[in-house]
């Protein structure tokens, strides 16, 4: 009987010829044929993306649970019931997912290339002429395509989602009524209708138009501010108004420097138009550096 080295060698020139039928009789390393590298190839990327997936899989049900958690003081809010929360954190997994998949990438594919030289499959690849530089290839373009995956869902599924998710969660707790259009947020505040068009991460809100009406629901003013500031307690510092004033049959123009807002809106009930800067897109990222 032949020792147990000499087995395993010939076991791998066996696999080696088996991938390369063109040379059955070469018993050194096999030159494999196109259609060997592609099999092997697939084989490659197919652990290595399974073990990406793996390990994105079990991040994304840890940082599900502290998401739970977090949000269990909430729970019997209006109507936010279990369903209504798991709901909430379903819509902000994409937001985790383009956190957590590049390091997830990387301990996948470390995982998968230790699999498989424990069980010396990559020194079998070799030994069948899959060379390390093909290997190195083949890894470069899953990067590739897993950073195109990233930057996709960062760009554009991730910002929606988190908003859906905030407009959801307000929603469910019977917070003001609010509705979102392409003109930006609209809330019913009392007798007063509020139009923001966006909310920055650090709470200033931009471009807000403030339409006032009297007890005979007829429009008492119409306020237009650049910029508003929430100094709290209700009250909103507003910058650069143009303000339309309506009494009777006489209109009234006003611009003013500052004025003082006061609102049971918060910044709580307009984080709907908030997206946290890790989850901005590449151009609302760049718009609010411009902005600082």
């Amino acid at each position: 009987h032949a020792p147990p080295a000499a087995r395993a060698g010939q076991g791998r020139d066996d696999y080696a010829r088996r991938l390369d039928p063109g040379k059955p009789g070469d018993s050194g390393s096999a030159e494999a044929t196109p259609i060997a590298l592609g099999i092997l190839a697939r084989y490659l990327a197919k652990e290595v993306i399974a073990g990406t997936a793996l390990v994105l899989l079990a991040l994304l049900m840890l940082y599900a649970f502290f998401d739970l958690i977090f949000e269990l003081p909430q729970l019997g809010k209006g109507s936010y019931r279990l369903p209504q929360m798991f709901t909430f954190v379903a819509l902000s997994l994409p937001g985790h997912i383009y956190q957590l998949f590049p390091i997830s990438a990387l301990i996948g594919t470390i995982f998968a290339l230790t699999q498989l030289s424990t069980h010396s499959e990559l020194t079998v690849m070799r030994a069948s002429g899959y060379s390390l530089a093909m290997i190195m290839k083949l890894l470069i373009l899953i990067g590739a395509i897993f950073a195109t995956i990233n930057f996709i869902v960062g760009d554009v599924i991730a910002p929606y989602s988190d908003r859906m998710a905030q407009k959801y969660r307000l929603q469910s707790m019977n917070k003001l009524i609010a509705q979102e259009f392409r003109s930006g947020l609209w809330v019913k505040d009392a007798k007063t209708f509020v139009n923001v068009e966006e909310m920055l991460p650090d709470t200033t809100l931009r471009n807000l138009k403030i339409y006032e009406f009297d007890d005979a629901h007829r429009l008492k003013s119409i306020s237009i501010a650049k910029r508003g500031e929430y100094r709290g307690a209700n009250d909103w510092r507003i910058s650069e108004v143009d303000q339309t004033l309506f009494n009777g049959n006489t209109v009234s123009l006003k611009k003013l420097t500052d004025a003082t807002w006061k609102s049971v809106v918060t910044p709580e009930i307009l984080s709907v138009l908030l997206v946290v800067p890790e989850n901005m897109s590449v151009w609302n990222l760049f718009t609010y550096i411009e902005h600082l």
